[in-house]
């Protein structure tokens, strides 16, 4: 009887994941409530997580949105996020332009190439961030200078390298503070 929560303008691209792993994505993708998120192959990702069954709707209910039930019932929701999957971050970056937002914000998670650190806190307003996150292995050197030229910062979370859930969990944080401080 009472309203859902607001959704988060947040849009998480992630490079594709182990299977148990994205179903955690899921889970907290759709418990921290934020719009939507993408799934993409990466240069240096495992091409086969991509075929992942989470996905089948040949079941009744598939993996994928069992997981982000799990997310908005925790969260006393009842919105899930919108999920795509592209067969590459080239993909997503295309797809991803043709959505750009105003006061947007946009990052990239990488602890081997980072500009300056995520908690450099912008002054300027922030409406609406995209976080893009690598596979386990992080970003190839082309799609650093791909992310570049879409206008992502390259940003370093901590010295470790983090599971790429682990990461998304951070990015969803960040981008709670981004937007209430803006």
């Amino acid at each position: 009887e009472t309203p859902p929560p607001p959704r988060l303008p947040v849009r998480l691209g992630a490079g594709f994941a182990r299977p148990i792993q994205l179903r955690r994505m899921l889970r907290e993708a759709a418990n921290f409530g934020i719009e939507a998120l993408d799934l993409f192959g990466t240069g240096l990702g495992d091409p086969n997580y991509m075929q992942t069954t989470l996905f089948d709707e040949a079941a009744p209910q598939s993996a994928a949105r069992a997981a982000m039930l799990e997310g908005i019932i925790e969260a006393r929701d009842t919105h899930l996020p919108i999920v795509r999957r592209f067969p590459s971050l080239t993909a997503w970056l295309a797809a991803l332009e043709k959505d750009r937002r105003p006061s947007e914000i946009r990052i990239a998670l990488d602890n081997q190439e980072p500009v300056r650190s995520i908690f450099d806190v912008r002054q300027q307003p922030v409406r609406s961030t995209v976080f893009a996150i690598g596979s386990e292995r992080g970003w190839t050197d082309s799609e650093r200078a791909d992310l570049e030229k879409c206008g992502f910062e390259r940003r370093i979370l901590g010295q470790r390298a983090l599971r790429t859930e682990t990461a998304c969990i951070a990015a969803m944080v960040m981008a709670i503070s981004l937007l209430s401080s803006g």
